[in-house]
């Protein structure tokens, strides 16, 4: 792994450092901070690397049924009392985190073109949201240019609810070349692709206005993936150089009651049954009475 050679590097400079004794003190305490850390590092990377490969358990700790995201912003408890966690980790073209309870991770690839700003993967605002009382939800949203993946670990295996939360807060409703815009991306849950060329101005009705997708997926591997996915269309440059791209303000995940599913699959079953049993009445009836009708004409004593 790249992090390990970056260990062993700084390691072989601390040696060459030691043994040439034209440094301090105070840099070989800063070089064996660095080899811890590189170590710890390297130890959760390769945790999750085995995690997502389905190899390992992603955590030792009780499976969790439920995780929330505040997807490029920092914590915050919604009015409907929903805990989304802070993601507001500055994540670079190639990157991934894990949350302190490692109950969830983000990853993302690609660089923007031609952004005069520099890299940004978070975008905010301090307008209004509208469409909804959580307005503070949807002013930082995480985007990237081409692919960004939020991962649910150590989950319980079963149905889950999904609430993806959306607000364009980049591009405009101008009347004018800025309002010309369009932001196309896909979504997949689970490896499926659930939303194709999805514009959030579009669905929501204008920009700057709350809009939530919801939908339903299984865990089996314990793990839940979440995958925008930008496939090159729409506009790059408009309003301004670099808007494009997936984006995604929150994401709440929890798992399905399990009698709301098993209830229904007993009224099917219910339903089947009875189906059955009727068919099967009405089909004794009908060979009865077309028997009797016949006993009744070749019998001679039945005869008028």
């Amino acid at each position: 792994m790249g992090c390990l050679r970056v260990r062993n590097q700084v390691k072989l400079l601390t040696v060459k450092t030691t043994i040439s004794q034209h440094t301090g003190g105070n840099v070989l305490i800063f070089a064996d901070a660095l080899i811890f850390f590189l170590d710890d590092w390297c130890r959760k990377a390769s945790a999750m690397l085995h995690c997502l490969q389905g190899s390992t358990k992603c955590t030792n700790k009780v499976p969790a049924s439920s995780f929330s995201i505040k997807c490029g912003g920092k914590e915050q408890v919604s009015a409907g009392g929903i805990n989304f966690n802070d993601d507001s980790e500055t994540l670079g073209a190639a990157s991934m985190h894990a949350s302190s309870n490692f109950q969830w991770a983000v990853s993302n690839t690609g660089s923007f073109i031609s952004n005069p700003n520099g890299p940004r993967y978070i975008v905010q605002t301090d307008s209004q949201i509208t469409g909804t009382l959580e307005s503070e939800v949807y002013k930082t949203a995480r985007v990237s240019p081409s692919s960004l993946r939020y991962y649910g670990l150590g989950l319980k295996n079963g149905k889950y609810n999904i609430e993806l939360h959306f607000a364009e807060i980049q591009m405009e409703d101008s009347q004018s070349w800025k309002g010309l815009g369009k932001r196309l991306f896909d979504v997949y849950i689970q490896g499926e692709k659930v939303l194709q060329d999805f514009n959030i101005r579009n669905e929501a009705g204008s920009s700057k206005r709350a809009l939530v997708k919801k939908f339903e997926a299984n865990v089996t591997n314990t793990i839940m993936d979440i995958h925008f996915f930008w496939a090159g269309r729409g506009t790059c440059c408009i309003p301004f150089q670099s808007t494009y791209g997936p984006l995604v303000s929150a994401i709440h995940v929890q798992q399905a009651p399990e009698g709301v599913g098993s209830s229904k699959r007993d009224k099917k079953h219910v339903g089947k049954i009875v189906g059955i049993a009727f068919g099967s009445a009405a089909g004794f009836l009908i060979v009865s009475s077309i028997f009797y009708l016949w006993w009744t004409k070749e019998t001679p004593g039945h005869m008028r």
